[in-house]
């Protein structure tokens, strides 16, 4: 089981953008509005040295019971949000 959590902002069209894409592929994710849950955000920015929206987070549990997760952020995993979309996608059906 992978659980998808983005990082967005409710102004910013890209992240409106993604959850869209989303929402038309059916694939459940959890919004983290970074003005909501800046603590968090401000952990990921640190990890990732990046601050760009959208970015997301990706925590599987593995056949052990323990967590994975993985980090994606603009710029450094994905140029545009058709390949932040295609990156979950991929996630979503391994």
């Amino acid at each position: 089981m992978t659980n998808i959590i983005l990082f967005t902002m409710s102004t910013c069209p890209y992240c409106g953008d993604l959850k869209t894409g989303l929402d038309k592929y059916n694939i459940d994710y959890i919004d983290y509005d970074i003005e909501e849950h800046p603590e968090e955000y401000q952990l990921f920015s640190e990890i990732t040295n990046s601050e760009y929206l959208p970015a997301f987070m990706c925590i599987t549990i593995n056949e052990n019971s323990e967590p994975i997760t993985k980090l994606y952020s603009p710029e450094n995993n994905f140029e545009n949000i058709d390949e932040a979309i295609e990156i979950i996608k991929k996630i979503k059906t391994s």
